[in-house]
């Protein structure tokens, strides 16, 4: 959490739910959910094009890539769903 606290404080970085951060409590939370996978799936059965290997489990999965710090409240509404694509290309930024 330590590294996650360093790259953005300790703010919320989903902002989805109408007490955001009210509780000032923050956990880990997963970018893209465990529960899709479905960009490594697609990733793993492409043609190769270069020599180049994509980073494995880079997305939906417990790379710290795919991590960003979340307040509590956010965190549960969130659960495995997705959002718009403004919100990871804002997360996925970094």
């Amino acid at each position: 959490m330590k590294e996650l606290i360093e790259k953005y404080g300790i703010v919320c970085q989903l902002k989805i739910h109408g007490d955001c951060s009210k509780i000032e409590k923050f956990e880990i939370d997963h970018i893209i959910p465990l529960s899709s996978n479905e960009l490594n799936k697609k990733l793993r059965g492409m043609t190769r094009f270069s020599i180049e290997k994509v980073e494995r489990q880079s997305f939906g999965s417990n790379n710290m890539k795919n991590m960003t710090l979340v307040c509590r409240r956010c965190n549960a509404f969130k659960k495995h769903k997705f959002f718009d694509k403004e919100l990871y290309e804002r997360l996925l930024k970094f």
